[in-house]
């Protein structure tokens, strides 16, 4: 009777090793077909993005070369243009009335005057993107006789009008890139 005992535990060992090892290929084969599909899914989402890192490139590239363009075509238009021609509605006449104007760039975290400091610019940053992707203009402006404003999200482009008690200013911002920010302003009254 030992020895049918025997038989049977060994039996029964074995069955269960049998066991054992089936479950242990049947977790492994879907394991593997499930590490396989979400290596592929990884691949394929890899793909789209390396597909849409090259789209958003060009665009960028785009609006350097476009910038590159307005600004080529526009720089002697701002820097040599400080004349504003009025028109008279009740006659054909023009009077060309000169409007002083100052340009400056500012950097990013600094302070620029002008009009003998009856008005100061503070570039605050100029971070890039939005839709299409650019450079936008974060600005303080303050003046001594005057209130502080804040202007944020500025395009290249825009304009400002600031009053003080003495003054009446244009604030056009021309440029803008990394780390700093070109304006034009003008002294209207």
């Amino acid at each position: 009777m030992s020895d049918n005992k025997t038989m049977r535990d060994y039996f029964m060992k074995m069955g269960s090793y049998g066991v054992l090892i089936a479950v242990f290929s049947i977790g492994f084969a879907i394991g593997s077909n499930k590490w396989s599909s979400s290596a592929a899914l990884l691949n394929s989402l890899l793909t789209v993005e390396k597909e849409e890192k090259v789209q958003v490139q060009k665009e960028l590239e785009q609006v350097k070369e476009e910038y590159s363009q307005y600004r080529n075509n526009h720089q002697n238009d701002n820097d040599s243009n400080n004349d504003l021609i009025i028109k008279s509605q009740f006659s054909n006449d023009t009077t060309k009335l000169f409007i002083p104007t100052e340009y400056n760039y500012i950097s990013t975290g600094k302070s620029i005057s002008f009009f003998d400091e009856d008005l100061i610019i503070s570039l605050r940053a100029t971070p890039f993107g939005g839709d299409p992707l650019r450079h936008r203009v974060f600005a303080n402006i303050n003046s001594i006789t005057g209130e502080s404003k804040k202007s944020d999200y500025l395009d290249i482009g825009d304009d400002l009008i600031y009053k003080n008690s003495k003054n009446t200013y244009k604030i056009t911002i021309l440029e803008a890139s990394t780390f700093s920010a070109k304006f034009q302003v003008s002294r209207i009254e």
